[in-house]
């Protein structure tokens, strides 16, 4: 029978920290440097004091609930508000010093990348965390994990090699709260021209909410990710 690890589904954005002597540049999932955008998360990682390698994980910001809170995240990339709140939980280790990992399977690869962590607790603060796995069956995680407003719980198979991209090797459990939403607008991204910022929407009233029905009533903005 396949072996799983379970951790949070995190609502951000994926990053991979390449450090090289020390140096840290931050890569998007679709390669761009995002090093100048995010110096205060460059710091974080190059205090950690690792010399060479590769880190995977997933950039966020919380909200007063301590739920990962996307538009918070934009917020903190676009315009620096909140910048500071940007943690870095980091799930994967595809290279260490000169040593590939990318065939040693996932549970080994964690276990080195927790040890990296754990040596390292002090040096980043909370700004850079390993990203814990749980051990319980995956129905009472996704239960407990929308019960709290996460967006989900995401399960990788224990022996996997490092795909980069998308893999199979993942499922995604998600929290089905689902509302039809009708775009009514878009506000520009901050310090970009012709590129949109975020989505603004509405939703139908229903028809015993105490207005006309199909009243649309607004439903605040979402990033265009």
């Amino acid at each position: 029978a396949l072996q799983w690890v379970a951790e949070s589904k995190f609502d951000g954005y994926r990053m991979l920290a390449r450090i090289q002597r020390g140096a840290v540049r931050l890569i998007t999932r679709n390669g761009h440097d995002w090093s100048d955008r995010l110096p205060g998360l460059v710091a974080a990682v190059q205090a950690l004091g690792i010399e060479a390698a590769w880190l995977d994980g997933e950039i966020v910001v919380m909200n007063d609930a301590g739920v990962p809170d996307f538009n918070r995240l934009q917020n903190a990339i676009d315009d620096g508000r909140g910048a500071q709140h940007i943690v870095y939980f980091v799930f994967d280790l595809p290279y260490l010093g000169d040593q590939d990992l990318r065939a040693v399977p996932l549970r080994q690869r964690r276990a080195v990348l927790q040890a990296l962590m754990a040596e390292r607790a002090d040096r980043a603060g909370t700004q850079v965390q390993f990203s814990q796995a749980f051990d319980a069956p995956p129905a009472q995680l996704l239960a407990a994990a929308c019960r709290i407003g996460l967006e989900g719980v995401i399960l990788k198979q224990a022996d996997a090699p490092y795909v980069s991209g998308r893999t199979e090797t993942w499922l995604k459990l998600k929290c089905q709260h689902r509302q039809e939403f009708v775009v009514v607008g878009f506000t520009d991204r901050a310090g970009a021209r012709a590129e949109v910022g975020s989505l603004l929407l509405a939703y139908h009233e229903a028809p015993d909410g105490g207005r006309a029905a199909g009243a649309l009533r607004s439903a605040g903005s979402v990033g265009t990710g």
